[in-house]
């Protein structure tokens, strides 16, 4: 192996340590034949003659490409670890927060007599249903259970996606002067 020209200081600072006695363990990075950059650990050591003098320098070189990735595995596992626990406290919080939209409007469903107000009505449980869905599904997603796929009728899930915005839009086009 070869090092990379970029690399050639921090080769000769270590040298330089070497040079002054301290022989301590020092990453560097080394370059295949091919041009592949990879890890490695030198450990400097010296043999010394009779009189404690520094004949030869020895130095035990280990590439450490795999005890790195290992490690960078390991840290991408708590990133994502660490995502998932995030996640489901996301969705605990909007699971309390959608249960104050639904159980209002439910009440006002009950009591209410306007044909105006429950289609509004609906259009919230609509909406909420569908928040609630998407929080299981994030939910699901940072747990390890398979799902399970199910059919689902792409006429109704348009119709209530129009349903559920329509108040916006309708109001919107009718305060311009548009009617449909």
């Amino acid at each position: 192996p070869d090092w990379p020209p970029e690399c050639l200081e921090q080769i000769l600072a270590a040298g330089r340590e070497i040079n002054a006695g301290n022989f301590v363990d020092f990453e560097l990075t080394f370059m295949r034949k091919n041009g592949e950059r990879f890890p490695v650990t030198v450990t400097p050591s010296a043999t010394y003659d009779g009189k404690g003098n520094i004949l030869h320098y020895i130095a035990t070189i280990r590439d450490v490409s795999s005890r790195r990735q290992l490690k960078n595995e390991r840290i991408q596992t708590q990133r994502l670890r660490a995502a998932g626990e995030l996640s489901a406290g996301i969705c605990h919080n909007l699971n309390n927060i959608l249960t104050g939209v639904v159980g209002p409007a439910q009440l006002l469903r009950m009591q209410s007599k306007d044909d105006t107000v429950l289609r509004h009505v609906e259009a919230i449980l609509t909406s909420a249903k569908r928040a609630t869905d998407i929080v299981q599904q994030l939910y699901q997603g940072t747990t390890q259970r398979e799902q399970e796929l199910e059919r689902v009728e792409l006429e109704q899930v348009v119709n209530e996606a129009i349903q559920a915005s329509s108040p916006r839009w309708k109001d919107e086009a009718q305060a311009r002067g548009i009617r449909f």
